[in-house]
Parts: C-alpha cells; structure tokens; sequence
C-alpha cells in the first residue's frame, strides 16, 4: 500500500498545476486549484496509509477508536474549514483535509496499539510507512526542481517513478521478494492457462 501510494501522492503534490493544465485545459483552473489539488493528495495519502490500522482495529473488536475519530471529526473538522476556507480560499478546504489526516496518522495508532500488537508500532511507522513517504517525496520533489524549466512533465514522472522503484527494489530486500513471487505465480498462472488452451 505504501510503496504504491507514497508516490502517486509525490506526483500529484509536486506536479498538480501540468496534471489539472492537462486534465481541464484551462490555465485558470491549472492556476487556481493546484495549491489545493497538492494538500488533498497529501491528506489522501495519510488516509490511505491508515486503512491497514483501521482494518486491525475492526479486526481486534476495538471500534470505539474509529468511533471517538469520527465524532471529532464531526466536531473540528468543519468549524476548522470554514476558518481556513474564509481565509484561504479553496486552498483552505484541502489544508484542513491534510491537517485532519495528518493528525489521523500521527495519533491514532499510538491508541491503538496499547490494546493490540504493541510491539508493532515502531515497524509500522519506519518500516511500513515513513520510509516510502519520505523516498516518494524526496524523489519527485528532487525531480521537479531539478527541471523547473521543463519541456516534458511526463518524462520527469516517468524518470521519477524510475528512480523511485529502483531504490525500493535495491533497499526494500522484502519488497523485491514480493515482486519476485508475482512475477513467478504469474508466469505459473499463463503456463497453466496454455495448457487448458491446448488441451481444450
């Protein structure tokens, strides 16, 4: 899940105005909401990394975590967008978003793991989570402002993506060995459709 959406998150944080210019062809839009098409990638991001969290929770019987989460949520989250989106516009919906989130991941699985796996919750923020968010960021951000005057945003998102699956293969030893078993079911699975095929 990390290494999947740490990096679409880089991509639409560090590249939202060409996305939005190329999604709307409108320079206006590109202009106006990219600032906020960024904080919502970031805030998606966070969440994304919490459903395993929520999973376990479910799992482990402790629902009134989410519970508690959802009424603060109700209680702040909608007082704390209309302060922002007074101020900042758009913009300000999509920072309380991020805000709420980054909150959600910061917080919430320190609760959580005082009632399950204990011993967990460090692997689960530096070995699950933060490395690749961090890798996602650095490499994309890097890749942006290396070229800021650009010909070709694409091929900066292809370089970057690049870059960042050859570091996570070479550091990540438990990734490549995933990738590797998929790779090895999958060439079983069109070997045993081939056979149906021909026996059929």
């Amino acid at each position: 899940n990390s290494f999947l959406v740490a990096p679409v998150s880089g991509i639409m944080l560090f590249f939202s105005h060409d996305i939005l210019l190329f999604w709307t062809r409108s320079e206006d839009v590109a202009l106006n909401a990219s600032s906020t098409l960024s904080f919502l990638a970031l805030a998606a991001m966070f969440n994304s990394m919490m459903t395993i969290p929520f999973m376990l929770q479910l799992a482990a019987g402790i629902t009134w975590i989410a519970v508690w989460n959802n009424a603060i949520n109700l209680a702040l989250l909608a007082p704390l967008m209309y302060f922002l989106i007074s101020h900042y516009g758009i913009a300000g919906a999509g920072i309380s978003w991020a805000v709420f989130n980054l909150l959600y991941y910061s917080i919430v699985p320190h609760v959580m793991h005082r009632h399950v796996l204990q011993s967990e919750k460090a692997k689960w923020y530096f070995a699950d989570t933060l490395p690749f968010i961090f890798l996602g960021f650095f490499v994309f951000g890097s890749v942006y402002f290396m070229n800021i005057g650009r010909t070709s945003w694409i091929f900066d998102i292809i370089l970057g993506c690049t870059i960042y699956v050859a570091i996570c293969l070479s550091v990540f030893p438990v990734l490549r060995a995933s990738l590797l078993d998929l790779l090895h079911n999958s060439q079983l699975l069109k070997k045993i459709i081939k056979r149906k095929v021909e026996s059929s």
